[in-house]
């Protein structure tokens, strides 16, 4: 019994001395492991805020080209307000749908968690 206790630990002894270069690699299983909560938590921050910081940017960013469609190229402040009544709710609903898509993807990105592209704040592709 003595035998083959002694048996089995040198054999894990052994084993582990054998895997311990594999975690001096930085994409080894142990910093995959260590960092898969890091990286979920990210995630679920990311969606909670980057998602509306990417909708309201998106939302922003077509209401004012539907309103520049609508009004033409020179067209005065006057016909730029009258266009805004159109372009707004144009720009607010295609914007819902572009930045849900972008705040989506963008967080699911995970090359560096916690980065501002991850929240949306860098550039919205």
């Amino acid at each position: 019994m003595k035998k083959l206790c002694a048996a089995f630990l040198s054999g894990l002894a052994i084993s582990t001395v054998a895997v311990t270069p594999a975690f001096a690699d930085d994409d080894g299983v142990l910093s995959v492991v260590v960092g898969m909560p890091m990286k979920g938590a990210s995630v679920a921050t990311a969606m909670v805020i980057g998602l509306p910081v990417a909708i309201v940017r998106k939302s922003a960013e077509n209401t004012k080209d539907q309103t520049q469609k609508v009004a033409g190229d020179n067209a005065n402040p006057v016909m730029t307000g009258l266009a805004a009544l159109v372009g707004l709710p144009i720009g607010l609903v295609s914007g819902t749908i572009d930045g849900s898509q972008a705040g989506f993807k963008n967080s699911l990105k995970c090359d560096k968690p916690f980065s501002k592209e991850q929240f949306s704040m860098g550039d919205l592709d």
